[in-house]
């Protein structure tokens, strides 16, 4: 769910913490399951019901929290993923 993203800002250069900063409707400094939501929506991904319970998981077992920092987003988006076809 996260790789697309992910690979979006790494080709295109772009700033994390800007993005951040974009995706954080409610400008809590924190970024939560839905408002990922809403960031993927905008770049054509979409994510079901289950996708933001799964994400919720993660926060919670990363954070605690039911959200991420700006800090852990950019390490989430700076995640190298295994291209699978590559195996």
């Amino acid at each position: 769910m996260i790789k697309p993203l992910a690979t979006k800002c790494r080709r295109f250069n772009l700033n994390l913490s800007v993005q951040f900063d974009k995706y954080d409707l409610n400008r809590n400094n924190s970024l939560s399951a839905e408002e990922l939501r809403a960031a993927l929506a905008k770049n054509q991904i979409t994510m079901t019901d289950d996708d933001v319970m799964i994400i919720k998981e993660y926060f919670l077992n990363k954070t605690r929290s039911d959200s991420i920092t700006k800090q852990d987003f950019i390490a989430l988006m700076n995640t190298q993923f295994d291209r699978k076809f590559d195996q």
